[in-house]
């Protein structure tokens, strides 16, 4: 009876909602899959036509697909069907730009400096020390957990033409391990091409305590790695059921070890003195190295290159000092064209400037030191040095490449142009920012060419930047998704404006879907 009297009502109800209630679910049916597909919506695939990949080179078509370049075509390759086009003509299309090296958007905590138990220093004197001090010491921390580059500097980037970004902690004797972004839009986990890059050093530590001075810093470093080969001996007695005390848990040690069998080292190093203090260190516990900073890396090229080391330059040549051997030329032509002129009559001031003398008041003020010619061209000479040293390198045929270390990449493009107009070959500084850093991450087979197989992350130039100063960048794709400079500016896309958005890569999915 409650069925028969419960049924009618029901059914009274759902045809009374019905169309209600179909309407709302159709409504989250759909908007649920479109949140989804937004936020997977794969790049727009694109013909760039009429590119030029070389100054003076042929123009080619170069097709964008799936996050990869699909082939380098001819100028008249057919467009495929749901594709957008790209003009090209007079465009130099180059691989994107590879920062080697940065600390933007990466901020390296501080190390907790106790692992162990403290001494108890009520008792008597102790002899020992403690077995855990980490002051500095953090191999085992990931850049990519904390990983965050995103509004100007994201912007800054991208105006400089540049796709991918090595972020390294910095500031520790054992910072950690570097992370390789993608510098486009979206999610972290979307944007990160490899997660442990290298592993980083310096002569550094903050916080308080024991070590602060340089010598306290090398003993801490010879110490860790020395508790780093007896973990490593304690782990293998335990692994082989062998008599002795348990290894503790210790990331810090675990990452010791791997830097023990192999793992590269990159020191950050811009004296000669810090080069040679690292190869010590790395002679003494067969560690595998590379340097970053390089200031003075040239003066010690053939070193360099007999051990087989890498650098990354990071072009902190300090302020550049005026040359006297202009300056001289620049008189002597002046002295030729001057005219003997009769020296004017004593004017009232200075009567009363040499009644002041008279009296006892010196007027000082002029008076002016001036350094000596020879201390002006050593100065000059020393940064000239330090500016070629890129050159000294390349002639000793020693691999390196270029990192911002947090300058602003449009700065660091600047100095590069100056070496290319110092003497460094063009392709040899094209090369030290795009396939030597990949070489270097390992990921030579992916990125700095624009070739078939390739990442999509590329670049579209109205001139040479690496000899024109004027050049801007007109396109840029990073892994496929489109940047566009002008729909960049309509959109406010200035260094005074943290809201940033890729206006570009929507129009194409929405003409895409059209």
């Amino acid at each position: 009876m409650h069925r028969s009297v419960f049924r009618p009502r029901f059914g009274t109800l759902a045809r009374r909602f019905a169309p209600g209630l179909c309407f709302a679910f159709a409504v989250c049916a759909s908007a649920v899959p479109a949140v989804a597909q937004r936020a997977l919506d794969p790049p727009t695939p694109t013909l760039l036509r009429g590119v030029q990949l070389e100054p003076d080179g042929d123009p080619v078509s170069v097709w964008l697909d799936g996050g990869r370049i699909q082939g380098v075509l001819g100028v008249d390759a057919e467009l495929p069907p749901g594709a957008r086009e790209v003009d090209g003509s007079g465009l130099l299309c180059l691989p994107a730009f590879h920062d080697a090296f940065t600390q933007e958007g990466l901020a390296t905590p501080e190390p907790a400096a106790q692992a162990d138990d403290p001494l108890d220093v009520r008792g008597d004197v102790r002899i020992d020390m403690r077995l855990a001090n980490r002051k500095g010491i953090q191999p085992a921390f990931r850049g990519a957990d904390v990983s965050d580059l995103s509004g100007k500097a994201l912007e800054r980037y991208r105006k400089s033409g540049f796709g991918v970004a090595l972020q390294a902690p910095t500031g520790e004797l054992l910072g950690g391990k570097s992370v390789l972004v993608a510098l486009r839009e979206g999610a972290l986990r979307d944007r990160i091409v490899r997660s442990e890059v290298h592993s980083h050093a310096d002569f550094s530590a903050s916080g308080r305590g024991y070590p602060s001075t340089l010598m306290g810093y090398f003993s801490q470093l010879r110490q860790f790695f020395s508790d780093a080969e007896r973990h490593s001996q304690l782990q293998q007695r335990f692994d082989a059921g062998r008599p002795g005390p348990r290894p503790p848990f210790d990331p810090e040690l675990d990452a010791g070890v791997e830097l023990l069998k192999g793992r590269v080292l990159w020191c950050e190093a811009e004296s000669r003195r810090d080069l040679r203090r690292w190869y010590r260190l790395g002679d003494e516990f067969r560690l595998e190295l590379g340097f970053v900073g390089g200031r003075e890396a040239g003066d010690l090229a053939d070193l360099l290159a007999e051990r087989g080391t890498s650098v990354v330059l990071t072009l902190n040549w300090g302020e550049e000092p005026e040359d006297p051997r202009e300056e001289d030329e620049e008189e002597a032509g002046e002295s030729d064209e001057a005219e003997q002129v009769q020296e004017p009559e004593a004017s009232a001031e200075e009567d009363n400037e040499g009644d002041a003398e008279e009296d006892g008041e010196e007027d000082l003020s002029r008076w002016v030191y001036t350094e000596p010619e020879g201390v002006r061209l050593e100065r000059r000479e020393r940064w000239e040095r330090r500016r070629d040293g890129a050159l000294a390198l390349h002639a000793a045929g020693v691999p390196f490449a270029f990192g911002t270390a947090g300058e602003k990449p449009g700065d660091v493009l600047g100095k590069v142009r100056d070496l290319v107009e110092a003497g460094l070959p063009r392709e040899v500084a094209l090369l030290a920012l795009t396939r030597v850093p990949a070489k270097f991450a390992g990921l030579d087979s992916r990125l700095g060419q624009v070739a078939e197989g390739f990442d999509a992350t590329v670049v579209l130039w109205d001139g040479d930047p690496l000899t024109d100063e004027e050049a801007e960048v007109r396109y840029l794709f990073v892994d496929g998704y489109t940047w566009d400079a002008e729909s960049a500016i309509d959109a406010g896309g200035d260094d005074d404006n943290d809201d940033r958005s890729n206006r570009a890569g929507d129009e194409l999915r929405q003409e895409a879907k059209q």
